[in-house]
């Protein structure tokens, strides 16, 4: 399970962390768990935005949307690898995902409203 704000505010710092239930995984040194951070695009497919930098590890982890990606829809995927002790290969397999929605930080509001009559003048 990840635990996290689903509508992060854009320009904030957000921590996403996971719960894990098992006993001893989160203390296992061959347990890793890698975060990789998706975009919805236009045509509703994914795209991969953690190529670039690669994913991110750990058990915690921070994420800061920017303004640009306001009400963007995005998804964090958690992958859990662990070391199989029979062949000393990694085994990785989906862990949870998480959809989210970024926000504004900024309430709207109106700041004037200018009525006119039938005669074109202020009211």
């Amino acid at each position: 399970m990840i635990i996290g704000k689903q509508n992060p505010v854009v320009g904030v710092e957000e921590y996403y962390q996971i719960s894990d239930f098992q006993i001893g995984s989160l203390l296992n040194n061959d347990t890793q768990y890698l975060w990789y951070l998706f975009r919805k695009q236009k045509n509703g497919t994914w795209l991969d935005i953690t190529k670039k930098e690669g994913p991110k590890k750990g058990i915690k982890v921070k994420y800061k949307f920017g303004e640009t990606f306001l009400g963007t829809q995005f998804k964090i995927r958690v992958y859990k690898t662990t070391k199989n002790p029979l062949t000393q290969k990694p085994d990785t397999k989906l862990f949870g995902e998480l959809a989210l929605a970024s926000t504004s930080s900024k309430t709207p509001k109106i700041e004037r409203v200018v009525l006119f009559n039938g005669a074109g003048s202020d009211v």
